[in-house]
């Protein structure tokens, strides 16, 4: 890069700011990987051209030939910066094409901020690339030391005030005197459960003058279920804890608030921190995870859904460089939370400082390939668990119970009702008698809209919808007759989950007073009869009108018609009787046959009935016609057969379900079981009958409220399509590639990645396409997904660059019509009951295949089977059993986790770029620590990464976690940088003290947080007094770098606003639940706002509580310093700027509850002088001096004065203690703790 640009380059020195840890952890991740991919190849160690360099500052700051390349700190006079903006023809670089918008963004931010460069020595101009030298480095910093617990100094004191008062000594120090009783108390409130103590709390205390009271206040608020919450919120900084994906929309991110309630829980209970690691690392592969104290769900699983709170883009060009950045944000927050180490430093070569290689980031990227995102399906109480284990039990009962009816069957030819109901199927859909709903002609329509809705399994494929509709409303339709008569009216009607119940009338005759479309799944009632009417020739109004909803209903009221017959009466007789009694056969048996002829299942393709059914509706009718229709039908058998052959040409068939289990498919969730369909497995969802099709895999087996999802193994896409013939309804699979989920939010470049289920039933191909092309040699894997009261089967899942065959009759699926030469109906009707009957045979013995379950169940559902009734009855009670425990299955609680996918090592990506393919890498842990030679390994590894994490060898572990607690206790750690022990950022103060805690925390305190709080808490370096009264110890050391003195820090945002709502007396309880919406400020504008704005005291609760949405974070919090959530925040900035004052004076949350004190204030029966001492308890836990008494009653006055209000009426007047109110709480000591 650069080539020309070097002509013009000549860097004068220029003096700009020693950069910070934070900055050089930047430059490394972002800036550097820039200059060595685009600027190296021309201006680094192998070349300079136009002598100029820029591997090293020193020589990038010398220049090249001519003009200074850039000035630190000002890059609108940066020549560099005009070169890659490309405005000057001259001068534009790199020559080859324009960098990226965000690489040049980068290096405008760089030269802005100064240029930060890591002081490191200037490379050699030649040789080869220089070997890392683990073993050297490691040795040469103090935090990969082995981790030994040094012995306590003498001095008289224990722990940590040994070796504190060791360091003052050896320094010269004196340590500050005790804190007053006050002072203590506030600040413990404030660490502890980062809560001000009430003026009850504070005069308790004082109060108790028996030895230990601060020792019993100490265990009180351990104990605390506001501790959780403090300290949760502490945790959440080190995750970068959001609701919402940030970029253009703000996605929000689905169910992350459990993440929140979990650590809150796990803290107050004070789970070990080696648990809650395990937890983060693999807390979905415990062999016995942490149950939750009353719910009894899987906690642990919950601790791995902090890795997807990252933030994410929307339609990536380059979607395995999303994913690459999403792998490195998550190793970024997992080695700074639990090691402090900045391992994401090493994804683009290795690492410039510390003892990690770019094998090792690779090696950690592997653990996270080798694992995907889930939305977790859990089980409060185990109640999914127990009426599942029902199900179970009546679904094996069901089978039993179906071999018993088909064993005790009366083996009876099937073939004079087959030849009736043949005969019967044409009279009964005679297209005379029979007229289509959409062709009725309307006469009225008092409400709401009716219109044909195409659908699937109605007669021509359509049927009316009479919808919008409310009680009392009518929809008139004219049927007419040709001549005077006796007539039968038949309609078949639609019921679902919205319709409504009607009264149904032929002229003034009311046919059915109420009767109930409800059914809770969207169905066809079929031929139903509303009996025998004389009717004059001509038209007659058939009415519906809207009487109510089935309790059940779901609000609407709707009407469904699929068609409406009126059929003539001949001497008594329908026509149905009349085919009865020409073949000698029971008319109300010959109409289940007729009925079951007629099923809507029957006109799928594939069905083993539907050649029997197509022939049957034009040949009874017309004889003649039957060899022209048997020859249409072996056609057709033989198009299919070629059909299928042409579309598996060239195609792999990824799934077909023939084996037990899911071999390469994991399961989550409770829908899809432990395998797929076996023959003879009982369906208890679909009433009598019910045999599951084998073979496939299926969610709704035991019940439609069953959710879960299940996982195909990782693959690469190698052809345009994939097919999947499936069925179901509101359902979805979807296709994830590259790791990449947000297509569900905005499908753009991912057109048909995800797609819905909802076929009404019936078995289809789907063709999955749209982008997928555009992905061929991308890694990918298969959802599918029932995620709602719905269910989804899949038979076959084929890759091909073809679409999928259509659906045609298969040969087996009609193979009596190879049984002769059929001259008549009688013979044809005997071949096909003859190959009915060996179906019931084969499905009695277990040998079923796919046509016998098809044939049977059909048989079985529709009651064509004769046997005993006690059996069949038994059947009927069962299947009724099984659907109303179904029913009741309750909807799982949902979380965000991890689940392990197909174990992968990754690549190293060269230079960072994953297209330049370096070597494979086996995952494990940092070479440094564990070695380069791989341990073995189940599934993504992930559980065994967290037991390195935390082996005696990892000395980082528990120093980390030892830092992190002693910097929370008293504002600063040991370690100043607790995300980074590595040689950026700062050595320990007392690296003694370190080790013992470290050791202490891991062997005497097992890890408890809370012990390790108490420790800290109860010492007398915490109870020391901010004040200094040796004058020369504060010159010395007037930061209290080696804690001489309390340090006095500033409340974090959340803190402040909180104490506000706990001295207002406005502080909500409540813990756990979603997060509040923020109050939405005219100036939080953008693309993703939330639809609703909240209330402006977010109802009262804790902070932790408000949702945190990346693209709209709370204005108040921003401006005290609450860190954006983009990585590891482990020590907060904390700067004092303008803002802060403005956000006190004038933020109306502020002003609210500040009117809210004053109005809390004057309800005491008080003096003005005890409200005002009530007033300083509660803001500052003391009592307020005579002169601030004096002071308070004086602003009062001049308050009331200046509102108008003269005499002793200041005394109650309301905005008058209300601006004292906010006077107080715009005083430092309100928002400083001591």
């Amino acid at each position: 890069m650069m080539c020309r640009v070097a002509l013009l380059l000549f860097v004068a020195p220029a003096v700009f700011s020693q950069p910070t840890a934070q900055d050089l952890e930047w430059f490394e991740k972002t800036v550097r990987p820039i200059l060595a991919t685009r600027c190296y190849g021309c201006h680094g160690p192998q070349r300079q051209r136009a002598e100029l360099r820029l591997d090293h500052i020193r020589s990038a700051l010398k220049g090249g030939k001519r003009g200074p390349a850039f000035v630190p700190g000002k890059p609108e006079e940066s020549r560099l910066i005009e070169a890659i903006r490309y405005r000057e023809v001259e001068l534009m670089m790199p020559p080859r094409g324009k960098l990226p918008a965000n690489e040049i963004k980068a290096l405008e931010e760089w030269v802005s901020r100064g240029a930060p460069w890591p002081d490191e020595p200037v490379p050699a101009t030649e040789g080869g690339r220089k070997t890392l030298d683990l073993g050297t480095r490691r040795e040469s910093h103090w935090a990969w030391a082995t981790l030994r617990k040094p012995p306590i100094p003498e001095g008289g004191a224990v722990g940590v005030d040994a070796f504190i008062g060791a360091e003052l000594r050896k320094r010269k120090l004196t340590p500050a005197p005790p804190a007053d009783p006050r002072t203590l108390l506030r600040r413990a409130y404030f660490v502890i459960v980062g809560l001000p103590p009430t003026p009850a709390q504070v005069q308790a205390f004082l109060a108790d003058q028996r030895p230990g009271a601060f020792e019993r206040v100490v265990d009180k608020l351990l104990a605390s279920p506001r501790f959780g919450e403090r300290w949760g919120r502490h945790w959440l900084d080190l995750v970068r804890y959001a609701e919402s994906y940030g970029h253009e929309f703000d996605y929000k991110i689905p169910h992350s608030w459990q993440y929140r309630d979990y650590v809150i829980r796990a803290l107050n209970a004070d789970v070990p921190w080696d648990d809650l690691l395990r937890e983060h690392v693999a807390g979905d592969l415990l062999e016995q995870p942490r149950r939750h104290p009353t719910e009894a769900y899987d906690e642990s699983l919950l601790g791995t859904g902090w890795f997807h709170l990252h933030q994410a883009v929307h339609s990536p060009v380059d979607v395995r460089q999303d994913e690459a950045e999403r792998v490195d944000n998550q190793i970024d927050i997992l080695t700074k939370t639990f090691l402090g180490l900045t391992v994401s430093c090493a994804r683009c070569h290795d690492h410039k400082f510390d003892a990690i290689s770019t094998a090792d980031y690779y090696a950690l990227a592997g653990f996270l390939q080798s694992s995907r995102r889930q939305i977790a399906h859990l089980d409060p109480m185990d109640r999914i668990d127990a009426i599942s284990r029902e199900l179970q039990e009546t679904r094996r009962d069901g089978a039993r119970i179906v071999r018993s009816v088909l064993k005790q069957r009366r083996r009876s030819s099937h073939a004079p009702w087959l030849v009736a109901a043949m005969e019967g199927l044409a009279v009964e859909q005679d297209r005379n008698g029979r007229i289509e709903a959409e062709r009725l002609q309307q006469r009225e329509l008092t409400g709401g809209n009716y219109q044909a809705q195409r659908s699937r399994g109605f007669s021509g494929d359509l049927h009316m919808q009479w919808s919008g509709c409310k009680p009392g409303d009518r929809l008139g339709l004219e049927i007419s007759t040709r001549r005077s008569g006796q007539y039968e009216l038949r309609m078949a009607l639609t019921k679902a989950p919205r319709h409504g119940i009607v009264r149904i009338k032929l002229g003034d005759l009311v046919l059915a007073e109420r009767y109930d479309l409800y059914d809770p799944k969207v169905v066809s009632t079929g031929p139903v009869s509303f009996g025998r009417h004389e009717l004059k020739r001509g038209g007659h109004r058939l009415t519906f009108e809207i009487t109510g909803a089935h309790p059940k209903s779901k609000s609407a009221f709707v009407v469904g018609i699929d068609w409406v017959k009126l059929e003539p009466v001949i001497q008594g007789e329908t026509g149905l009787s009349v085919v009865a009694r020409r073949h000698h056969v029971d008319v109300d048996t010959l109409r289940k046959w007729t009925n079951a002829l007629a099923d809507p299942e029957l006109e799928t393709p594939s069905h083993p009935l539907h050649a029997l059914r197509k022939i049957a509706q034009t040949a009874a009718a017309e004889p003649q016609k039957l060899h022209r229709e048997l020859d249409a039908a072996r056609k057709r058998i033989g198009a299919s057969e070629n059909d299928r052959r042409r579309a598996y040409q060239g195609a792999t068939v990824f799934a077909d379900f023939e084996e037990d289990g899911f071999p390469g498919w994991a399961a989550t969730g409770f829908a899809f079981g432990s395998g797929a369909t076996r023959a003879g497995d009982w369906d208890g969802t679909r009433g009598l009958g019910g045999l599951a099709i084998p073979g496939i895999i299926h969610s709704g087996l035991l019940s439609r409220k069953h959710q879960g999802a299940l996982r195909s193994r990782t693959f690469t896409i190698t052809k345009k399509h994939i097919w999947y013939r499936l069925a179901g309804e509101k359902a979805q699979i979807r296709l994830v590639i590259d790791g990449y989920h947000l297509d569900t939010y905005n499908g753009l470049l991912f057109a048909g990645a995800s797609f819905g289920v909802n076929t009404q039933g019936k078995w289809r191909w789907h063709d999955q396409r749209g982008d997928i092309a555009r992905y061929i040699g991308h890694r990918a894997w298969i959802e599918i997904l029932d995620d709602g009261d719905g269910w989804l089967a899949v038979d076959q899942i084929v890759f091909s660059d073809r679409g999928p065959p259509r659906d045609l009759p298969h040969s087996d699926a009609a193979r009596f019509l190879g049984r002769g030469r059929f001259t008549s109906l009688p013979p044809l009707a005997s071949a096909a009951a003859k190959a009915m009957e060996e179906s019931v045979a084969r499905v009695a013995q277990g040998k079923a295949t796919r046509t016998d379950v098809a044939t049977v169940d059909w048989m079985l559902r529709w009651d064509l089977i004769a046997s005993l009734p006690e059996a069949i009855a038994a059947m009927h009670e069962l299947a009724k059993k099984h659907q109303t425990r179904g029913n009741a299955v309750p909807g799982p609680m949902r979380a965000l986790a991890m689940v392990d996918g197909t174990p992968e090592d990754e690549y190293v990506f060269i230079r960072g770029r994953h297209g330049s393919r370096g070597p494979t890498v086996k995952r494990r842990f940092l070479e440094a620590i564990d070695g380069a030679a791989p341990r073995p390994l189940q599934g993504s590894g992930r559980l065994q990464l967290a037991e390195r994490m935390l082996s005696d060898e990892n000395p980082l572990a528990a120093r980390v976690a030892a830092n992190r607690i002693f910097h929370y206790v008293f504002g600063r750690g040991i370690v100043t940088t607790p995300d980074n022990f590595g040689k950026l950022g700062q050595p320990p103060t007392h690296p003694e003290l370190l080790d013992w805690l470290a050791v202490t925390f891991r062997t005497d305190d097992r890890w408890s947080i809370k012990r390790m709080v108490r420790r800290l808490v109860l010492t007398k370096t915490f109870a020391r007094s901010s004040r200094q009264t040796d004058q020369d110890t504060s010159k010395r050391d007037p930061t209290a770098k080696w804690f001489h003195r309390a340090l006095v820090h500033r409340l974090e945002g959340e803190a402040i606003r909180d104490a506000i709502l706990v001295v207002s007396q406005r502080m909500n309880p409540k813990m756990y639940g979603p997060g509040v919406q923020l109050k939405i400020t005219p100036f939080m504008t953008g693309r993703g706002q939330p639809g609703g704005s909240g209330p402006l005291d977010g109802n009262g609760r804790r902070t932790i509580y408000l949702r945190v949405l990346r693209n709209f974070l709370s204005p108040m919090m921003l401006a005290f310093d609450v860190p954006i959530p983009f990585t590891t925040a482990g020590r907060r900035s904390v700067s004092n700027v303008p803002a802060q004052a403005l956000t006190l004076m004038n933020d109306p949350f502020v002003l609210q509850q500040a009117k809210r004190w004053a109005q809390q204030t004057l309800e005491r029966e008080a003096s003005s002088e005890q409200r005002i001492e009530h007033m300083y308890l509660a803001a500052f836990g003391r009592v307020p001096s005579p002169a601030e008494t004096t002071l308070c009653r004086e602003f009062l006055i001049e308050q009331s004065k200046a509102h108008g209000v003269s005499g002793d009426a200041w005394k109650r007047h309301e905005q008058s203690w209300t601006d004292l109110a906010h006077v107080l709480f715009n005083a430092k000591e309100f928002i400083f703790v001591d």
